[in-house]
C-alpha cells in the first residue's frame, strides 16, 4: 500500500508549475497601443477663444496619453523581450 501512495504523489508532482517554465506574455492588442482619437467639437457657434480652449485641452490630454501609454508599452515590450525561455531557463535582464 505505501508503494502505491508514493506512485500517486510522484504523479501529482508533475502537475505542479515549474519555476523554470517559460513565461509567455501575449502581445498588447493594437487598439490598446493607441490613444483615443481627438474629441469632436460641440455643434453650434463657438468663439475663437472657446475653440482654442477645447483644442488646448485636447492636445494636453493627447500628449499625456501618449507619454503614459508609451511608457507602459515600452516597459511591456521590454519585459516580453527579456522573458524568453532558452533551454528551459527564463532569463530576466
Amino acid at each position: 500500500m505505501p508503494s502505491g501512495l508514493a506512485f500517486l504523489l510522484t504523479a501529482c508532482a508533475a502537475f505542479r508549475p515549474s519555476a523554470e517554465a517559460p513565461i509567455i506574455l501575449p502581445d498588447i492588442p493594437e487598439e490598446v497601443r493607441e490613444c483615443p482619437a481627438p474629441q469632436e467639437l460641440p455643434a453650434g457657434f463657438m468663439s475663437q477663444a472657446k475653440v482654442e480652449r477645447y483644442w488646448s485641452r485636447d492636445r494636453a490630454a493627447l500628449i499625456q496619453c501618449r507619454t503614459n501609454l508609451q511608457t507602459v508599452v515600452d516597459y511591456y515590450d521590454h519585459l516580453q523581450e527579456h522573458l524568453e525561455a532558452e533551454e528551459g531557463e527564463t532569463k530576466l535582464r
